[in-house]
C-alpha cells in the first residue's frame, strides 16, 4: 500500500495483521490521484476477501488514475503475494485483459450515470 512518500507491506490474516513499512521500495505515481475513490468506495472490509477476488478493482484504480493523470500513473505491473509463497507476477495477457474489463466498466459506469432520468413524471 502505497501512503504519499511510503511503502507498506499490509499482510492481512487471522487472527491478526501485520502492516510493515518498506523501505527497501519506492512510491512512484500519482499518491493525491483522486482515483483512490473506487478503493475507498468497493474495497470496505477488503480483509475477508480473497486477493485475486481484489485484483480488478485495484487495477481499475490504477487504470483511472491514469486518465485522469497520464504523467503521473501509466499502465500496471501486477504482483501477488500470497501468504509467503513465491512471488507470482501476471503476464502481459492478464494485464491487458484487466485493461479491457477496466475500460468495459469505465464506459458502463459512464453510461448509467449519464442516462436519461425523467424528473418530469407525474
Amino acid at each position: 500500500m502505497a501512503c504519499h512518500d511510503m511503502l507498506v507491506l499490509l499482510e492481512v490474516g487471522l487472527p491478526s495483521s501485520v502492516a510493515t513499512q518498506r523501505r527497501d521500495r519506492v512510491v512512484a505515481g500519482d499518491a493525491e490521484n483522486t482515483a483512490r475513490h473506487f478503493i475507498n468506495k468497493y474495497a470496505d472490509r477488503c480483509q475477508k476477501l480473497p486477493v485475486k477476488q481484489l485484483i480488478q478493482l485495484a487495477a481499475y484504480a490504477v487504470f483511472v488514475a491514469g486518465e485522469e493523470n497520464p504523467h503521473g500513473v501509466r499502465g500496471v505491473e501486477v504482483v501477488v503475494i500470497h501468504n509467503g509463497a513465491p512471488l507470482v507476477f501476471l503476464s502481459k495477457e492478464q494485464e491487458q485483459e484487466l485493461e479491457l474489463v477496466s475500460e468495459s466498466l469505465s464506459t458502463k459506469i459512464r453510461n448509467e450515470l449519464l442516462r436519461v432520468f425523467d424528473y418530469a413524471k407525474v
